[in-house]
């Protein structure tokens, strides 16, 4: 009987120990900033990138609002894991945590706030340039829409005005010659 109480002790204070954790994550998530500076070029993308990988995001997981505000708009950290299928750069892993900018409410379509605050990426096959965030297991992308390329039809796509065009229409095989060229 003592050993069942303090086997139920011990979950009960691992359990209060998890969601302080959650808690003070969320708290430290809201207040995170995040590097939206884009890059002057791809081979300075690919330098700081400390992943870069092919992968396919899941459903976003949460959004954190932050005390930031742009207009009328909140900022938000979304959080969106990313199932990795090959990595060109980095350690090897098999899913990633990145936190994206968006926010809320979503603006119209056409606003231009969105490229800076995409959030949520669609369930699609890309090539990430991720760069660590010191401190957290999360990642976030590199220059936004510039460390993001879609794959359509077994080709590459750099988002226009966005993305670096030397790494748009490229194979898989291409790109990765590309990366490790």
């Amino acid at each position: 009987m003592k050993h069942q109480k303090q086997l139920l002790f011990l979950v009960l204070t691992i359990v209060s120990f998890g969601c302080f954790v959650t808690v003070t994550a969320e708290t430290n998530i809201a207040s995170l900033q995040l590097d939206l500076t884009p890059v002057p070029s791809s081979s300075e993308l690919i330098q700081e990138a400390d992943l870069i990988a092919r992968g396919r995001p899941r459903p976003s997981e949460q959004q954190i609002p932050t005390n930031q505000k742009v207009g009328a708009f909140t900022i938000v950290h979304e959080l969106q894991r990313i199932d990795v299928r090959k990595v060109l750069k980095g350690s090897t892993v098999s899913s990633v945590t990145v936190i994206i900018p968006g926010l809320q409410p979503l603006p119209e379509t056409s606003n231009p706030l969105n490229n800076k605050y995409p959030g949520a990426l669609a369930q699609e096959n890309y090539f990430f340039f991720l760069k660590k965030i010191p401190d957290t297991s999360f990642y976030t992308i590199i220059g936004g829409w510039q460390g993001v390329y879609p794959l359509f039809e077994g080709k590459t796509i750099a988002l226009r005005g966005l993305g670096f065009q030397n790494l748009g229409g490229l194979t898989v095989e291409q790109f990765k010659r590309k990366i490790k060229g």
